[in-house]
């Protein structure tokens, strides 16, 4: 898929993707929401099922043939090797959009052969949508003020500041400290972890919290975009969106320096929890 496809179901998908976001926010300001508790104790709202719904079919329609995967379908199946996957999150922060805060998204992404390549993020309470794809480094875009690109320079590795380090135990993160001198980042209010880098407050994502993949194909596609090596381009433990799975109990997103002796050792002390 070349830059002139991508940049096409951009076109598409922007107007889509504020629409729905609005949408969901003015609902929530006239206090048009209902909680639903799922299966596994999480809380879903009707406004999660109306943006679920409404992406997938507009997807579904616009780009048949293709695999299309919301957090909220009922149908989450799909044949392991697929060429093109979406992974869409209506709600990613149900639980800050039902307590009325502003650090909810929607988010859209696409990989292709396994690996994310293309993610749009919408803020509706700030207005502010992030989007990237191979060949396009991320963007940001307030409301209508002019698009600025995230990260300008080219990620590279530096011991000195700290990485998202998430449901990593002590003692590892203790080890990567005295051997590498990496420290863990600081969680950023209403922020997307993975999207730290984009913003200057960390030089990379390290999760060995089991995430789902509709939460990070968006923010992974526009660190890919930006630079940023993800878990699954390496030779060793390849993590892969096409793989009939919907989740990843293992994820990264580093500079593309990042020291072979250091992601061997994130390999090693995920094995040994």
């Amino acid at each position: 898929m070349d830059f002139a496809e991508f940049e096409r179901r951009f076109i598409l998908l922007e107007p889509l993707i504020r629409e729905t976001g609005r949408h969901v926010r003015e609902q929530r300001k006239s206090e048009q929401i209902n909680v639903i508790i799922k299966p596994d104790g999480s809380p879903v709202t009707n406004l999660d099922l109306y943006a679920n719904k409404r992406i997938c079919t507009f997807l579904e329609e616009n780009f048949p043939g293709e695999v299309v995967i919301g957090e909220e379908s009922e149908n989450k199946q799909y044949k392991p090797g697929a060429g093109c996957v979406w992974y869409i999150d209506p709600i990613d922060g149900t639980k800050a959009f039902i307590d009325g805060r502003e650090g909810y998204f929607v988010l859209i992404g696409l990989c292709i052969d396994g690996v994310p390549v293309f993610g749009m993020i919408y803020q509706p309470e700030k207005d502010i949508l992030m989007y990237g794809w191979t060949g396009r480094p991320a963007l940001a875009v307030n409301g209508s003020s002019t698009v600025e690109v995230m990260k300008s320079e080219r990620p590279s590795w530096d011991h000195n500041i700290p990485i998202v380090m998430k449901a990593i135990r002590s003692e590892h993160r203790d080890y990567f400290k005295s051997q590498f001198n990496v420290a863990r980042a600081s969680f950023q209010d209403e922020m997307i972890d993975m999207l730290g880098s984009l913003y200057g407050a960390s030089n990379g994502y390290i999760s060995y919290r089991p995430t789902a993949y509709w939460d990070l194909c968006a923010p992974a596609a526009l660190l890919h975009a930006s630079g940023y090596e993800l878990a699954g381009e390496a030779e060793v433990g390849p993590v892969l969106f096409n793989d009939g799975t919907l989740s990843t109990s293992f994820y990264y997103c580093l500079p593309p320096d990042t020291p072979a002796s250091f992601i061997k050792e994130l390999w090693i002390r995920h094995g040994n929890p």
